[in-house]
């Protein structure tokens, strides 16, 4: 019999960085071109299925223009994940990323040395330009004390699947208490009040 899991991932990072696209690609393996940008929030329920369990993944999908970002941190409530996603040839989105890890932390909390259930994804690999380099994205993946970081293309299809059902297994075995260095958020009140 399959055991049941259910988690609630939540897509972060700045407008047209490709979140809507990634998270279609994954869930329904199609790329739509020329979509309109996502206005407040959105999500899609993806089933992921092992010999042993059921992993039930409701996906948020967020704005990433300035005038939404009030409504991240209600949807990072019971958020077991994120994923963070910038843009490969523009250098500013890849900047803008501090402002979601922040709110993460703010919002979900962390437990001390204990790695963070953040993928750090950087989108649009298909268009051959690298505005950021390695040497940068490593320096702030160690900083944050961060698992999974990968680069990849909604477009393409490169790297969606399998990264994303990584870091998906990875958190899912965190829970483990077999696991010898769980990734794990901290029970505590949130510095903020919660707005939902």
């Amino acid at each position: 019999m399959l055991s049941n899991v259910d988690l609630k991932i939540v897509f972060l990072g700045f407008s047209s960085v490709g979140k809507t696209s990634l998270i279609q690609r994954f869930c329904q393996g199609v790329f739509k071109p020329g979509g309109l940008a996502t206005i407040g929030a959105g999500f899609l329920a993806h089933t992921i299925r092992t010999t042993t369990q059921e992993i039930t993944l409701l996906l948020w999908d967020t704005a990433g223009e300035e005038r939404f970002r009030s409504v991240a941190p209600c949807l990072l409530h019971g958020a077991d994940g994120m994923v963070l996603v910038y843009d490969t040839s523009n250098s500013d989105s890849f900047k803008e990323i501090d402002i979601y890890y922040d709110m993460f932390i703010n919002v979900v909390g962390k437990k001390k040395n204990s790695p963070l259930p953040i993928l750090l994804f950087g989108n649009k690999s298909d268009l051959g330009v690298n505005s950021v380099s390695d040497d940068e994205i490593g320096q702030w993946v160690d900083s944050k004390n961060i698992m999974f970081s990968a680069i990849g293309s909604a477009k393409s299809g490169e790297n969606v699947k399998n990264e994303i059902e990584k870091f998906v297994k990875a958190i899912v075995d965190s829970k483990s208490p077999s696991l010898t260095i769980p990734m794990s958020l901290d029970d505590i009140v949130p510095k903020k009040r919660p707005c939902c």
